[in-house]
């Protein structure tokens, strides 16, 4: 994009992002200005801290993970790197050497803290594994069978068990599917604060709960909220 069309787009515009917009902001952030997103409003998967996750992350190197294939190609793109190992040809000079730490990225490029995406798959893994343990316990009709050493079962024979599943999480939310087989989760709502050094911050201003009486779903507070710096409310 040109300057002269970003500098028109960015001239005082309140910016109301959707979910979708999180995976795009760091590949966007890498050509462009952040300051330009001062004052955005975003519609957020919600998301709560977990104990220990931020430890966990501070632990994560490329090799932990031996059947894990992804993890060594986003190892390299976020540090601008190459393990000797890799498929195909690289015009990265660098070597990655593994111990490099995720915690020395910025903000922009990698956050140490729960990140929506990132906690809909904690849940999502434990909504599987309630379901699996609901089914193995169930009736006669319903048990599976040891085959080689894993369960021996089937997507389709989950659903019924995944449909119905209701717990709590370890950080108190409430995980359950509505009549329709669909999640209803509440999203945050974020104001996005950017600093003179071209990193941000998404500060928590409000939320959309569909389990809120009605008249309450949505709930924001405007005194955190930090506008625009060409607009004054």
């Amino acid at each position: 994009m040109e300057a002269k069309y970003v500098q028109r787009i960015s001239a005082g515009k309140v910016w109301v992002t959707t979910v979708q917009v999180d995976l795009a902001l760091i590949v966007f952030l890498k050509f462009f200005n952040v300051q330009m997103l001062h004052g955005a409003l975003g519609f957020t998967i919600h998301t709560n801290e977990l104990t220990g996750f931020h430890k966990f992350l501070q632990t994560v190197t490329p090799f932990w993970a031996k059947r894990d294939g992804f993890i060594k190609g986003v190892w390299e793109q976020m540090f601008d790197c190459s393990f000797s190992n890799s498929v195909g040809p690289t015009k990265l000079n660098e070597t990655c050497t593994g111990e490099e730490s995720l915690e020395t990225m910025p903000a922009t490029f990698f956050e140490m803290s729960m990140t929506g995406h990132s906690y809909s798959i904690y849940n999502a893994v434990y909504a599987l594994a309630h379901s699996l343990h609901t089914m193995y316990s169930s009736t006669a009709s319903y048990r599976t069978k040891e085959n080689r050493g894993r369960l021996d079962v089937e997507p389709w024979q989950l659903y019924p068990f995944l449909h119905r599943i209701s717990f709590n999480n370890s950080a108190g939310d409430e995980i359950a599917f509505n009549d329709c087989g669909e999640l209803e989760a509440e999203l945050d709502i974020t104001n996005v604060v950017t600093f003179p050094n071209n990193s941000y911050a998404r500060v928590k201003v409000g939320k959309l709960d569909p389990h809120a009486p009605a008249g309450k779903q949505l709930t924001v507070q405007p005194d955190k909220i930090e506008w625009h710096h060409n607009l004054s409310q």
